[in-house]
């Protein structure tokens, strides 16, 4: 759910991957349902966030952290201003479906510079509607340039022997350690499904079920592959 606050931060600063408690008044704004904070606790840092590949942006989206697994396109390349604003652009999966962007000027992407290559992407559902019934402005809001995954035809580096995991079995926690700096994590079951994503050298597996896992590791000088077990 969105959270909403004009006036009051409760002494947190707000950090991907934290698990809150808050407590407040349910509302909606432009037909975005979001929560307005009476009180908000911090519970636990570097909990992996999960992730819903989807092909259609709706009501069932709003909020939820959605992933569209197909190469995009912008329908009209000058949409992508990259100057400093918050802007929006229509993006074509080239399979009939079509979406919109919403680039927020708090981000590194309102001034990152356009790029024809097509790109997967991930981001926040939402939408802005500004009349009843609220039931149109659908869209996607991408955390940061990181969430544009653009297609290149060049071939990563296999990290794969460099990255170390542990526990393994796990019950609660995996750790990854690698000599460099880790972007991102992505965690697959065996069915090839995306699972869960963090920022973080650990993962939270307390939410996972029994069974196998695969750890995808980017870093700047490539990627790797590990697989793990989580045995509950």
């Amino acid at each position: 759910i969105s959270v909403f606050s004009s006036d009051e931060n409760f002494d947190y600063t707000v950090t991907e991957g934290d698990l809150l408690q808050i407590k407040g008044t349910i509302g909606q704004f432009n037909g975005l349902t979001q929560i307005e904070p009476d009180s908000l606790s911090f519970i636990e840092s570097g909990v992996i966030t999960n992730i819903d590949e989807v092909s259609v942006i709706d009501e069932l989206t709003e909020s939820s952290f959605i992933f569209i697994n197909q190469p995009l396109q912008l329908v009209d390349p000058t949409d992508w201003q990259g100057d400093g604003t918050s802007y929006s652009f229509m993006v074509d999966d080239g399979n009939g479906n079509q979406y919109e962007v919403f680039i927020d000027n708090d981000i590194d992407a309102s001034t990152t510079g356009y790029n024809a290559a097509p790109f997967t992407l991930k981001g926040i559902g939402s939408q802005r509607d500004v009349s009843s019934p609220f039931d149109s402005g659908y869209r996607i809001i991408p955390r940061s340039i990181a969430d544009f995954d653009f297609i290149v035809s060049t071939i990563p580096t296999d990290i794969s022997n460099e990255i170390y995991i542990y526990p393994n079995p796990a019950y609660s926690i995996v750790n990854i350690s690698y000599a460099g700096q880790i972007e991102r994590i992505e965690v697959y079951n065996v069915l090839g499904e995306l699972a869960g994503i963090s920022l973080n050298n650990s993962i939270s597996i307390e939410r996972f079920s029994r069974g196998q896992y695969f750890a995808k590791v980017y870093t700047e000088e490539g990627i790797g592959l590990k697989k793990f077990v989580v045995n509950k």
